[in-house]
């Protein structure tokens, strides 16, 4: 946070480090860890309202779900198959949660900020079930060249647009 006011454009994102484990401490339910989730970004939006110039953007990336058994992808799926919570999967299924508490929090009457924007990639990325880094090992992260590739193309834009 020390570094935030030397950057212009600042894209985060939180989802896949969200696990109902010992570490973090127990979570007795997905709605608990849910709401532990919302109160933590919205200390993380609110330091950002305060600590943010008038000439920064934020962007909020969703997060794109990883995908069970990623060795099975020959190509992008136009239809896949989400996630459902199934052991092995970790937390996946609760991305589109994670990012809909975003979009809430970006969207409400009190917080509406111009400086805040979501940036979808999710949509896109959960089609590329092939293009895990290391298949069947890590089924959340992607090759470079990727999908990675076509966010930072899309980010681009979306630096344009605001400029």
């Amino acid at each position: 946070v020390h570094a935030l006011s030397k950057f212009d454009y600042i894209v985060i994102n939180t989802g896949p480090h969200w696990h109902p484990n010992i570490h973090w401490g127990p979570n007795a339910s997905e709605e608990e860890l849910l709401a532990a989730f919302k109160r933590a970004m919205a200390v993380v939006l609110d330091y950002l309202q305060q600590n943010l110039q008038p000439h920064q953007k934020v962007w909020i990336r969703t997060t794109p779900y990883g995908h069970a058994r990623c060795s099975q992808f020959r190509e992008p799926q136009l239809n896949p198959l989400a996630p459902s919570g199934q052991t092995g999967e970790y937390e996946w299924h609760l991305f589109p949660k994670f990012d809909q508490i975003w979009k809430e929090l970006l969207n409400s009457e009190s917080e509406k900020d111009p400086r805040f924007d979501m940036f979808d990639i999710a949509g896109m990325s959960n089609q590329r079930g092939d293009a895990h880094s290391k298949p069947d090992v890590d089924c959340l992260h992607t090759c470079i060249p990727g999908p990675v590739d076509e966010w930072n193309r899309l980010l681009y834009h979306e630096i344009m647009k605001s400029a």
